[in-house]
């Protein structure tokens, strides 16, 4: 599809109410195989999308947060015409989701945010290990892999499940989209209610920045703690992620009961 100069690559499986998934910085919707097919078996449709910059999509390499929100409307309008989606964001992914909804709430039932960060500074050397794992084709894995285990995976995690599925150029574009954004209204989100799984093991957005959403957040809002995950929270952890994005479809808003689940589909490596 095409919107606003931008060409997006866009697969949308299954028939009922809609799911729109945002990836993190520098990946691509094959993030979501997983979560998507059990979505689909549970009677959702799952809309996945290649960000601009990424794979067969294309764009203005000029690009705020907003255009990237923009863009995500335009898929999630273009796959499900007059209805109102449930957003899936993961890491960069969850500022999308909520400059798309802050943009308009109207078009959003609620968000689902996987390793929400913005809220605590990362550390420099987080930075760069972000930095040095996005770097596929540019830099050798050895390399690289330890910059995954630093700041992507809790220990005894998979690391070498990431070290394909980057586009560099894509990461750096995006992260200049951020920094290119100078209003913070995004973070309101539009006030529509809100579920974040944060990871224990993530040096990049610790629990903290789960915490400090919620206390700043204008609407319901509910967070639960996911263990043995990192910021590559859906390679760790599929099943728990799976149950607790089901369970929030279903209508579970008791953060009690949420954290319930979580501890018990969590998998310790």
């Amino acid at each position: 599809m095409e919107h606003r100069g931008a060409k997006l690559s866009v697969v949308v499986e299954g028939a009922g109410p809609p799911v729109l998934m945002i990836p993190s910085l520098g990946r691509g919707p094959s993030d979501f195989d997983e979560l998507a097919r059990d979505l689909v078996g549970k009677g959702y449709t799952a809309v996945r999308y290649e960000p601009r910059w990424f794979g067969a999509s294309r764009g203005p390499e000029r690009a705020t947060l907003d255009d990237l929100a923009a863009d995500a409307r335009a898929v999630a309008t273009a796959s499900c015409p007059d209805q109102p989606v449930v957003i899936i964001g993961h890491a960069l992914g969850n500022r999308i989701a909520r400059a798309m909804a802050a943009a308009d709430p109207r078009h959003t039932t609620s968000i689902i945010l996987l390793a929400a960060g913005g809220q605590v500074p990362i550390p420099p050397e987080i930075q760069q290990a972000i930095s040095v794992s996005a770097a596929e084709g540019r830099l050798p894995n050895s390399e690289r892999l330890a910059a995954l285990k630093l700041a992507f995976f809790a220990p005894g995690q998979n690391a070498r499940s990431w070290l394909t599925g980057w586009n560099p150029r894509a990461a750096e574009l995006q992260a200049r989209a951020v920094t290119a954004t100078a209003s913070r209204d995004w973070i309101t989100a539009g006030g529509v209610p809100l579920f974040i799984i944060q990871p224990t093991r993530d040096p990049v957005a610790p629990v903290a920045n789960g915490e400090a959403l919620i206390a700043q957040y204008p609407g319901p809002a509910v967070m639960v703690a996911l263990d043995h995950a990192s910021h590559a929270i859906l390679p760790e952890q599929p099943d728990a992620i799976s149950a607790l994005v089901a369970a929030w479809l279903m209508g579970e808003r008791k953060a009690g009961r949420l954290q319930q689940i979580s501890d018990e589909w969590t998998v310790q490596p």
